[in-house]
């Protein structure tokens, strides 16, 4: 079909069902026979309340939607941006040594402080330091699925191996309260 003979106005109840069941301006352009950019000026013109509710605007919320489960709220500050890198590197180191990773970046509580030892985290530190964040097994060898995971100071996590008799208790004090 050339466009030269598409009576768009005769078209739009047409387009405006087809938007409402979720079609695409890509599908619509190719029903029609013409560039997706031509339907765009179409529907910009003759269905302007298209771009609020129908076809690519619901696709994109539903994406941005998905997106947010997954990844959190969207935030452009420093530190969300370094969370997020931190969570990527951690999940991949994780997988390629073969630890089950099934949670996702929104489920994690990010604390300010170690919720064990109280000390302030920084999560701008590109190196390993007592107050650098660290993600911990709540059950060590159950991998890194919801529930089994938080975010807690470096030296709490490695207590565990060589940690003072107070820094124990204070594990087993946290512990207990999360059981």
């Amino acid at each position: 079909m050339f466009e030269s003979r598409i009576d768009w106005k005769a078209e739009i109840q047409s387009i405006r069902e087809a938007g409402a069941a979720g079609m695409s301006k890509t599908r619509l352009a190719e029903k029609y026979g013409v560039t997706k950019q031509r339907m765009h000026q179409v529907i910009k013109r003759y269905v302007p309340e298209w771009e609020g509710n129908y076809g690519y605007s619901v696709k994109a919320k539903e994406k941005q939607e998905l997106w947010k489960s997954k990844w959190g709220d969207k935030n452009n500050s420093d530190l969300y941006k370094c969370q997020r890198v931190k969570f990527s590197r951690k999940k991949a180191n994780a997988i390629r040594i073969g630890h089950e990773w099934t949670i996702s970046f929104g489920e994690l509580d990010w604390p300010t402080h170690c919720p064990i030892l109280g000390i302030e985290l920084d999560y701008f530190l590109e190196y390993r330091a007592e107050n650098s964040p660290s993600f911990d097994q709540i059950i060590p060898g159950k991998g890194y699925v919801s529930g089994n995971v938080q975010i807690l100071s470096w030296r709490a996590n490695r207590i565990k191996n060589d940690g003072t008799a107070e820094e124990h208790r204070k594990i087993a004090d946290y512990l207990s309260k999360i059981e």
